[in-house]
C-alpha cells in the first residue's frame, strides 16, 4: 500500500512520509490496530470488521450466535424449529459476509487436471445466491420459503446494518 493511503489511514499526527522503503508499503498488523483503536467500535462491529475482511472464525461463531438471538424471536409465531432457524441466519450471514464463491475461492473458474473451466455457481468469482439455493442451505421447502422471506430479509438488513456501521465509523475516523 503506498504511503500516502497509509496516512490518511492513521492519524493525522503520524507522518510517514520520511519512513524508508524498509517495509515495502504494506501495513502491518499493528497499522490495523491503530486504525480500528481510534474508531470506537462496538465489541459486534469489531467482530463484523474481522469476519468480514480477515476471515477471522472465533469471532464469526460469535457474531453467528449474537444473530441468532436476535433473530430467534421473529419466528415464534411461525413455529420453526431452532435449527431452521439457525439455517436461515447462517444463510444470511453467508449472503451478506461471504460473497466469494467456496466453489471456485473466488477466482471465477475451476482447474482441473485436464482443463479450465468457468465455475458453474459464480459471477466472477462472486457468489450467486438464487432462491433455490437458499432454500437447500436452509433445508426447507420452497413454500416455506416464501413465508419467511420478509424475515429472512430482516436478518440480512441486521447484518448489513452492522457492517455499515462500522464501515462508517472506520471512514469518519480518517476523515
Amino acid at each position: 500500500m503506498k504511503i500516502e493511503l497509509l496516512t490518511r489511514l492513521l492519524p493525522k499526527s503520524v507522518n510517514y512520509e520520511t519512513t524508508g522503503s524498509k517495509n515495502h508499503n504494506a501495513i502491518t498488523p499493528e497499522d490495523i490496530n491503530t486504525i480500528m483503536s481510534y474508531c470506537r467500535l462496538t465489541d459486534k462491529e469489531t467482530a463484523m470488521i474481522l469476519v468480514r475482511f480477515l476471515g477471522d472464525n472465533t469471532y464469526r461463531s460469535k457474531l453467528y450466535n449474537s444473530f441468532y438471538k436476535e433473530a430467534a424471536p421473529l419466528f415464534i409465531v411461525d413455529e420453526i424449529k431452532e435449527s431452521v432457524i439457525r439455517n436461515i441466519v447462517d444463510c444470511a450471514f453467508l449472503e451478506t459476509a461471504f460473497t466469494r464463491c467456496p466453489f471456485c475461492n473466488g477466482v471465477g473458474y475451476r482447474v482441473s487436471l485436464n482443463e479450465i473451466e468457468d465455475c458453474l455457481h459464480c459471477n466472477d468469482g462472486v457468489f450467486v445466491f438464487t432462491e433455490k439455493v437458499k432454500i437447500e442451505i436452509i433445508g426447507i421447502k420452497k413454500n416455506q420459503f416464501k413465508q419467511i422471506k420478509e424475515k429472512y430479509k430482516k436478518i440480512m438488513s441486521m447484518i448489513q446494518d452492522l457492517e455499515n456501521s462500522a464501515l462508517s465509523k472506520i471512514g469518519d475516523a480518517n476523515a
